[in-house]
């Protein structure tokens, strides 16, 4: 059970008291910033991130605000920057520590 307190901890450190659906949202972001339209480009609008991603302007501006100030009026928000703060606040620039049991030769084959 302390297993589960504290992978919990640490998702509410992460992502600081935001409800579970922003958190849903951020990964979304995350996922379409990297895409190839985007991945060349220096800044997006939070109109554009909205677009893409089906959620409003104002959505988009309010899930981001949950952790701090990411872009400027008129300016739009940095491609690569937003993108780097998203994956660290969803943990993905974390090191994970994992061991695997039992593992027989598709688990190998995968691993591999």
């Amino acid at each position: 059970m302390a297993g589960k307190r504290d992978g919990g901890q640490i998702a509410r450190a992460c992502t600081r008291g935001a409800p579970p659906t922003t958190i849903r949202r951020l990964s979304l972001f995350y996922r379409v910033l990297g895409e190839p339209g985007l991945a060349g480009r220096a800044h997006v609008s939070s109109d554009e991130l909205g677009r893409l991603t089906g959620f409003t302007a104002a959505q988009v501006r309010r899930d981001l605000a949950y952790f701090g100030s990411f872009g400027r009026r008129g300016v739009g928000y940095g491609v690569q920057d937003l993108q780097a703060r998203l994956g660290q606040i969803l943990g993905l620039a974390r090191v994970w520590r994992i061991g695997l049991i039992g593992v027989g030769n598709l688990g190998r084959a995968l691993l591999s």
